[in-house]
């Protein structure tokens, strides 16, 4: 299941679909998601990392 994720994550967030809407609020929602919207989060303003899955 996880590798499935990973797969369709990979193909979402891939560059060649960067501008597509749906994409864009995917990425929004884990923006505020992680706290990143608060001014005193220390990855406030940057959308880096929201596409990767940690490694277990």
């Amino acid at each position: 299941m996880v590798q499935l994720f990973r797969e369709s994550s990979s193909l979402l967030f891939s560059q060649q679909l960067q501008a597509k809407p749906a994409i864009n609020l995917a990425l929004e929602r884990l923006y505020y998601a992680d706290g990143r919207h608060n001014p005193d989060h220390p990855r406030h303003g940057s959308f880096d990392g929201l596409n990767v899955l940690p490694q277990s």
